[in-house]
């Protein structure tokens, strides 16, 4: 782990049991480092930055949008149904965004996709 100068670190003072105190302890020792360096790499590890790999990102929609195009309705159908079910994973996401794809045109929505009112199929 790279350091971060000191001038751009915060100071926390917090309370443990003395049980974890130990365990941090004894992590901090196999892996040959401070426990402050166990806490902080133990930290970062749950909470990592939020980025988005933009490469990968592009590598990713730009299979998705080859492989929209369909051939029939029913195609149509599975691709609809197969990009509602990667909307509804990303709207249970910390930052949802929502995907559409129109005519092979791939849109990114910073927002979660909106739901949609039920068929009413008794008409």
């Amino acid at each position: 782990m790279a350091k971060t100068p000191s001038s751009e670190q915060v100071q926390v003072n917090f309370r443990m049991p003395e049980d974890l105190r130990d365990r941090i302890k004894a992590a901090a020792e196999q892996h040959n480092r401070s426990m402050n360096a166990e806490i902080v790499a133990t930290l970062a590890e749950k909470y990592p930055p939020k980025f988005i790999d933009a490469e990968a990102l592009a590598e990713f929609l730009n299979g998705l949008s080859c492989s929209f195009i369909a051939e029939n309705d029913e195609e149509a159908a599975e691709n609809r149904e197969y990009i509602s079910k990667v909307n509804d994973l990303l709207s249970k996401t910390k930052h949802p965004f929502t995907v559409e794809i129109d005519m092979g045109m791939i849109k990114l929505y910073p927002y979660p996709t909106p739901m949609k009112p039920a068929k009413d199929d008794s008409k």
